[in-house]
């Protein structure tokens, strides 16, 4: 196995280590009768760990390590830190929220396959599994995923508005005024046209894969 392969061979298993973890601390407090108010302060250091370094994907794809469009990975890689670090992170009242769990159920679930699905095509074994995974698990994890992002953008946006975060009010030295309470609005609205485009793209991706696999197959 050449270098490059063994560097995203042991980052993607890694990676799948890394949210089975994240999954499993969720599984341990529902097994134990925690409510979704504990989620946060549970699993808020691993969630932030392995979601940023996914800021190495955007890497990957730039250097030509791995065949990815570097603005799509860019999109999808900073639009949920902009969730966990900008919103999450920084308006306590929805952390408890239960549309927070719902959040990292469907990254943890949508990740696991996704990482194993890749590192394992590496070694050139056999992926049926976590190739259907990859390729299946966005029917449903994909419109919770985003539906709960939407839904913990909408419910931390009059905290946004009330302690100005983010936001940069005149008079000041740079003679320069952002309002992040309208840019969420912006982001909020981009969901609705984003998420029936990205799903349908998603559903042209299965067929592609899932079909050519199975003509692989049959010759």
């Amino acid at each position: 196995m050449q270098l490059r392969q063994s560097y995203l061979f042991l980052y993607n298993f890694a990676c799948a280590l890394g949210w089975t973890y994240v999954i499993s601390r969720v599984g341990k407090l529902a097994s134990i009768g925690y409510g979704v108010e504990n989620t946060y302060s549970v699993i808020k250091q691993p969630l932030i760990f392995w979601q940023c370094i996914q800021v190495l994907e955007i890497l990957h794809a730039a250097l030509g390590i791995v065949k990815s469009s570097v603005i799509t990975t860019f999109v999808q890689v900073a639009s949920r830190i902009i969730i966990l670090l900008a919103i999450v992170y920084r308006v306590p009242e929805v952390q408890g929220s239960i549309f927070f769990t719902t959040l990292v159920v469907a990254w943890s679930l949508a990740e696991i396959p996704r990482y194993l699905h890749y590192a394992l095509s590496l070694t050139g074994g056999r992926t049926t599994v976590a190739t259907w995974l990859r390729y299946s698990g966005f029917l449903i994890l994909y419109p919770l995923g985003a539906g709960s992002e939407m839904m913990l953008l909408y419910k931390a946006m009059p905290y946004i508005r009330e302690r100005g975060l983010w936001s940069l009010t005149l008079p000041n030295k740079l003679n320069f005024a952002f309002d992040f309470y309208k840019v969420c609005w912006v982001l909020l609205l981009l969901y609705l046209p984003g998420l029936p485009f990205m799903y349908i793209h998603m559903l042209r991706q299965r067929k592609k894969y899932l079909s050519n696999r199975q003509k692989r197959r049959v010759d």
